[in-house]
C-alpha cells in the first residue's frame, strides 16, 4: 500500500506567537525574520468549517496572512494580498521554505510596486496642493460674505437704535399728556366742588 502524505498541523486555540514559534523559528533559518505578530481575530464559518487567519510581517517588508481550519490545516496562505499555492506542508520547516522562496522572487516586484504607489501618493499630493487653492479661494469667499453680513447687522443694529430712539420720544409725549389731562381733571373736579359749596351757600 502506498504511504499517505503526513502533514505537519498547527493548534487552531492556540494560534498565538508563542503557539506558533517553531513555524516562526523555521521562517528565521530561511532568511525571513519576523518584524510583527497579527493574532487572529475570532473564528468565522466559511464552506462548513470554522477557520481562523494570523499574519506574520518580515524584515523585507511582506507579510503572508495564514488561515487554518479547525483542524489545524493550513487551507490558505496568501502573500502581501495574493493567494499562493504551497506545496511544502510535511512539516513547519518544509512549509517555511517553500513560503520563503517564494518571499524572495517576489522581492523585486514588491519593491516597483512599492515605488509605484509612493509616486502615486506623491502627485496625488500634488493634486491636493492645486485643489487647496480652491479651498482657499472658497475660505476667502466665506469670510468676505461674513463681512458683508456684519455690515448688514450693523445697518439693521442702526435702524433699531433710530426706532427704539422714537419709540422712546412718543412714550415720553403720551406720558406728559397724560400728566396734563390729569392736572386738567383735578382742576375740573376742584371748580366743580367750589361751585356745589357756592351753591349750598346761596340756598342756605
Amino acid at each position: 500500500m502506498p504511504k499517505t502524505m503526513q502533514y505537519f498541523t498547527l493548534d487552531f486555540y492556540d494560534l498565538t506567537e508563542q503557539g506558533l514559534r517553531k513555524l516562526i523559528r523555521a521562517f528565521r533559518s530561511e532568511g525571513q525574520n519576523t518584524t510583527e505578530f497579527q493574532e487572529p481575530s475570532r473564528a468565522v464559518r466559511q464552506d462548513g468549517q470554522r477557520i481562523k487567519a494570523f499574519k506574520l510581517f518580515f524584515d523585507s517588508g511582506q507579510s503572508i496572512t495564514v488561515t487554518v481550519n479547525e483542524t489545524g490545516d493550513i487551507v490558505k496562505t496568501k502573500l502581501n494580498s495574493t493567494v499562493i499555492p504551497v506545496d511544502g506542508k510535511r512539516s513547519e520547516r518544509d512549509y517555511a521554505k517553500d513560503v520563503a522562496n517564494k518571499i524572495q522572487r517576489n522581492q523585486e516586484s514588491f519593491e516597483k510596486s512599492l515605488a509605484r504607489k509612493a509616486a502615486r501618493a506623491i502627485k496625488n499630493e500634488s493634486n491636493n496642493r492645486k485643489a487647496s487653492k480652491t479651498l482657499m479661494r472658497r475660505i476667502e469667499e466665506a469670510q468676505e460674505a461674513h463681512a458683508a453680513a456684519k455690515e448688514s447687522l450693523a445697518a439693521i443694529d442702526t435702524s433699531l437704535d433710530e426706532v427704539n430712539k422714537l419709540l422712546s420720544e412718543v412714550r415720553n409725549a403720551t406720558d406728559k399728556d397724560r400728566g396734563l389731562f390729569s392736572s386738567e381733571k383735578d382742576r375740573t373736579n376742584d371748580l366743580l366742588e367750589q361751585l356745589e359749596k357756592l351753591g349750598e351757600i346761596e340756598n342756605g
